[in-house]
């Protein structure tokens, strides 16, 4: 009843409720290289033993950021946000997954970077070619992660200037 009274609360509450989807999918990334990553290192040997085991601490760290995230957007009132904060927040949140899509980007470099560079090395071939190409699959999840929340926080911004329109502001 409040979304449809003051239009702000509903954008804010599909806002953060796009936020969370997000978060979710990350968390199950997450949670699959987390537990999929640690059997398998396990149980492998050479260079999969080494791709694993870097799957799972990536699997850690992006779980972690997704729990953080959606645990913080599930605290966040919708009805707390003026125009300003609505419009800020937006952009906030759009120029951060358009930012990690560059960092992503350096992970995948780095990634096939060190996978090439084993090549050249007289020890630990197999692990750094194993971390290596964890690192370039990751970054790729990301990078993908990444543009597709951009996407779907810039379709929802369509949204936000007829509601800051009828608001009075121009």
């Amino acid at each position: 009843m409040l979304a449809q009274s003051n239009p702000l609360h509903g954008y804010n509450a599909q806002r953060i409720s796009d936020t969370r989807k997000g978060m979710l999918v990350l968390g199950g990334w997450g949670t699959a290289n987390l537990l999929g990553g640690g059997i398998l290192a396990a149980t492998q040997t050479g260079e999969a033993k080494y791709f694993h085991q870097m799957n799972a601490a990536w699997g850690g760290v992006n779980l972690g950021i997704a729990a953080l995230s959606y645990f913080s957007a599930k605290k966040i009132d919708p009805a707390n946000f003026d125009t300003f904060q609505t419009v800020k927040e937006h952009y906030k949140t759009e120029k951060l997954f358009l930012f990690n899509a560059g960092v992503d980007l350096g992970y995948i470099t780095a990634g096939l970077w060190l996978a090439e560079r084993a090549r050249r090395l007289d020890k630990n071939q197999d692990r750094w070619r194993g971390y290596g190409k964890s690192i370039a699959v990751q970054g790729a999840f990301l990078f993908a992660f990444d543009l597709a929340n951009y996407f779907v926080h810039a379709r929802h911004s369509k949204q936000l200037k007829p509601i800051v329109e009828g608001l009075g502001f121009t």
